[in-house]
């Protein structure tokens, strides 16, 4: 998002309310030469996942967050995107917790540690798990990340070098 800009507009209100009497609208162009307009109307949700990670990642920055957690923060990217916010959150867990959930193999192999939730049915209930993951088992986790159901050995390769 090289070229993205923010404004913020603050529009009278009427009347009063508990924030007060103007409200504040956030104005986004995602690239150069696009017109400014209301955030919520014309963000996509990977832009939206990046300008998220972005305001954690400079609120970390000034204030000692001791936990921080990142829900699927990945949606809607892929490749050197993902690669990028694997990346940031690494950097930002040299002084904050970074607890993230996703589906995303670049940014799964960023972390020190990798917990697998998963399901399991016990006589007719099903029950949900969390298993830490040796080294190995990261690399098929993330292998399987990467080609779905059928393990392949170039999956299992891309995975050991997402892993170093």
């Amino acid at each position: 998002m090289k070229n993205a800009k923010f404004k913020f507009n603050l529009v009278p209100l009427d009347e009063f309310n508990e924030y007060g009497k103007e409200k504040l609208v956030l104005l986004f162009s995602p690239n150069l030469g696009t017109e400014f307009k209301p955030i919520k109307k014309i963000i996509s949700g990977g832009e939206l996942s990046r300008v998220m990670l972005s305001v954690k990642y400079m609120i970390s920055k000034k204030h000692n967050l001791p936990s921080i957690i990142f829900d699927e923060i990945d949606s809607g990217v892929s490749g050197k995107v993902a690669n990028q916010i694997g990346n940031m959150m690494h950097s930002m867990s040299d002084s904050n917790q970074i607890l993230a959930i996703t589906h995303i193999p670049q940014v799964a192999s960023k972390g020190d540690k990798h917990i697998k939730v998963f399901k399991e049915v016990v006589e007719s209930v099903t029950h949900t798990n969390l298993k830490e993951l040796s080294y190995e088992e990261r690399e098929l986790e993330i292998a399987s990340m990467l080609s779905g159901k059928k393990m392949t050995s170039s999956a299992i390769k891309h995975a050991r070098e997402l892993l170093e």
